[in-house]
């Protein structure tokens, strides 16, 4: 346990040296080697919890009402075959 307790000290400590734009997130050892879920798996979920901390996403929003909409209908580039939805 306490070798544990230190080797996640270490890693927090390395993450903080390399500077606040090294993205860090704790992991459990026994959640990797769950035999539940892929190892694989695990790993994906917590390099996307690290890489979405720096993402940043801007969104304009309009107010206001519709007085007119016109459908344009254009070809399907598919030729029609494509899925829809």
């Amino acid at each position: 346990m306490l070798c544990r307790l230190r080797l996640r000290g270490c890693a927090q400590g390395m993450a903080k040296e390399l500077g606040p734009k090294v993205p860090f997130v704790p992991m459990v050892g026994s959640e990797v080697y769950s035999s539940e879920v892929k190892k694989v798996e695990i790993l994906m979920d917590n390099f996307r919890r690290a890489i979405g901390l720096r993402i940043k996403e801007n969104k304009e929003v309009y107010e206001g009402e519709v007085i007119e909409l016109t459908p344009e209908e254009t070809e399907n580039p598919l030729g029609g075959y494509g899925k829809t939805g």
